[in-house]
């Protein structure tokens, strides 16, 4: 079993997954989701073909809304 860390805090990892499952695992809506994973922009389209492994650094920035 190995882990990630997801912004800033580590996150167990059961076996290496697609990052578009790591969100839905984290409840995060893909399509507001802005990532990057190990310093490197992640593009949308690429989320389900990206995989997440031991060790990986994953950043996730989501909108908020407020005023």
């Amino acid at each position: 079993m190995g882990e990630c860390v997801v912004n800033g805090k580590t996150h167990p990892l059961g076996s290496p997954m697609a990052l578009l499952a790591l969100l839905s695992e984290l409840g995060l809506e893909s399509r507001w989701a802005l990532i990057e994973l190990n310093g490197e922009p992640v593009d949308r389209a690429a989320y389900n073909a990206t995989t997440v492994r031991d060790g990986d650094r994953v950043e996730i920035a989501t909108p908020m809304a407020g005023g």
